[in-house]
């Protein structure tokens, strides 16, 4: 129960690393989930419950920080490959 809401995510993980291409994925839905197990959290220091349940809002939030961080490692090489090669075809074109 406690990895239950990150494992969709390790499939979406695997594609982005070997597609290197992050369309399919939202960082919005980063945002709201780890807004949502944040808020968890610390309703759960007013009004302790489940410990399940604040275990599977600390693993959510872990696997939401890793897949922002393959999102972004992505994003930026897709952009430095993209300026190298407008760039080179400047150079070209000169």
């Amino acid at each position: 129960m406690v990895v239950g809401g990150a494992l969709p995510y390790a499939s979406q993980y695997q594609q982005i690393l070997r597609t290197k291409n992050t369309d399919g994925f939202s960082t919005r839905v980063c945002l709201v989930l780890l807004v949502a197990n944040i808020l968890r959290i610390l309703f759960w220091f007013g009004k302790q419950f489940e410990v399940t349940l604040l275990l599977q809002s600390v693993v959510m939030i872990l696997t939401m920080l890793v897949m922002l961080n393959l999102c972004c490692s992505v994003q930026n090489t897709n952009r430095i490959s993209t300026k190298h090669h407008l760039t080179s075809a400047n150079y070209i074109l000169l």
